[in-house]
């Protein structure tokens, strides 16, 4: 961005070798190509990955009210085993790895199925588990798309490693060749090029280490 910054602030010098302004132009392609391909990628990311949330979401806000509902109902049976099954929390849960909470929802979900008849002073009835279970699917269906977004990324990357190769190019082989006649009759435009051309490292550099003290003689 910061050499064609310096070649779009010198196009009346550049325009005098129509073979520098061609290389040019294509390299300005390129640059707007890896911008629109980079938002590609990003939006791909973005998108399937709120829609995972939203559904993870809405699975939680259905799911753990009937959970604990059946947890509360487990205490007042004295029903113990069915107390421990229920001990869970959304925290927790969210904790788990995508697959892994499909197969908690999964799992709990079978609890509530199971006792949806003991259920219905408490607010759950069948209805209730048809709920769950379709949100259940909608993040399993979810996830299946962000899962194979990364493969669409893969892909995308690919292209867009082949666009930078195609700026290096034009760079390396062409302008940075056709500048040079410039080096004299056009010096400041030659340097800031270049100046441009040279990639800046923004990590801060390490610290020598001290050197050791040297050893005292002994007396």
């Amino acid at each position: 961005m910061g050499v064609a910054s310096v070649l779009g602030e010198n196009s009346a010098k550049t325009a005098v070798m129509p073979a520098l302004e061609e290389s040019i132009t294509k390299f300005g392609n390129v640059i707007g190509a890896i911008e629109r391909k980079a938002k590609e990628i990003d939006g791909v990311a973005t998108g399937k990955t709120v829609l995972k949330m939203e559904c993870e979401d809405l699975l939680m806000e259905d799911m753990l009210p009937a959970v604990f509902a059946l947890s509360a109902y487990a205490h007042t049976a004295g029903e113990t085993v069915l107390a421990v099954k229920t001990n869970v929390s959304e925290t927790g849960i969210r904790r788990l790895r995508d697959t892994e909470i499909i197969a908690k929802a999964n799992g709990l979900l079978e609890l509530v199925e199971a006792n949806v008849e003991k259920l219905k002073d408490y607010g759950v009835t069948s209805a209730t588990v048809a709920n769950i279970r379709k949100r259940i699917d909608a993040f399993t269906d979810a996830l299946g798309k962000k899962e194979s977004g990364f493969s669409d990324r893969t892909s995308m990357r690919k292209s867009l490693f082949d666009l930078f190769d195609e700026a290096d190019f034009l760079l390396t082989r062409q302008i940075d060749g056709m500048m040079e006649q410039f080096r004299k009759k056009e010096a400041e435009f030659y340097n800031a090029y270049f100046q441009a051309r040279f990639i800046k490292m923004m990590g801060a550099p390490r610290k020598a280490k001290a050197p050791a003290p040297l050893s005292q003689p002994a007396k």
